[in-house]
């Protein structure tokens, strides 16, 4: 998929219209540094039930910037899981609906 913008309804239009983007890796991979080092803050896209009915109207919230000490990129909330390595908690039982078993907030 080619992400022909930042935002989802200027993405899902230009992608009916049949737009094209073509980048070089190179591009690609420093377009990823710069705007981590810049800080990025959004909702995910198709929030909700679409994407994990478990979590919490929060967890759809992303936002990480670049620790200039470490050079480390943090962020993120208690709320979301943030990589796909996350498991979002599903039980009311054991009272982990909606928060990740492995935050990296």
């Amino acid at each position: 998929m080619y992400f022909l913008s930042d935002n989802q309804k200027e993405h899902e239009e230009r992608a009916a219209k049949k737009e094209e983007k073509y980048m070089k890796l190179e591009d690609i991979i420093y377009e990823i540094f710069q705007k981590h080092a810049f800080g990025i803050s959004f909702r995910e896209w198709n929030a909700g039930g679409k994407i994990d009915w478990n979590m919490r109207y929060e967890g759809f919230e992303v936002s990480l910037h670049l620790d200039e000490p470490t050079g480390f990129i943090v962020g993120g909330n208690r709320y979301n899981c943030l990589t796909w390595m996350d498991k979002m908690g599903s039980s009311e039982k054991a009272s982990n609906k909606g928060i990740p078993g492995t935050p990296r907030y």
